[in-house]
């Protein structure tokens, strides 16, 4: 089992104004082993309906001013009114991550 240390977290909520998820929290994990990084993101669903489908658009800005744009699609989320979505963990390239934006 691999070991990981946590090289950035962002606790502090990111919402757009009119849209139904929220993004509660935002952490970049480093393999001690293989130093490779991943990107872990948990959303809730603030809406009165169902979340079906989610686009994610999540640019890393590391140490080295490198910039690192994913577009993450989640079909067939079904996120239930009030419940959490937590999607697998997506390895990165960015290994000093200095921020971390999310566009829904």
């Amino acid at each position: 089992m691999a070991n990981f240390k946590i090289v950035f977290r962002d606790d502090e909520p990111m919402w757009q104004p009119g849209c139904p998820l929220l993004i509660e929290a935002v952490q970049i994990s480093r393999n001690i082993d293989s130093a490779q990084c991943y990107l872990q993101i948990k959303c809730k669903n603030i809406s009165d309906k169902v979340i079906r489908v989610v686009s994610l658009q999540v640019s890393i800005i590391g140490k080295d001013s490198a910039d690192e744009t994913l577009v993450l699609d989640y079909f067939d989320s079904d996120i239930q009114v009030g419940d959490a979505f937590t999607p697998r963990a997506k390895k990165i390239e960015t290994v000093e991550p200095q921020s971390v934006s999310i566009c829904v």
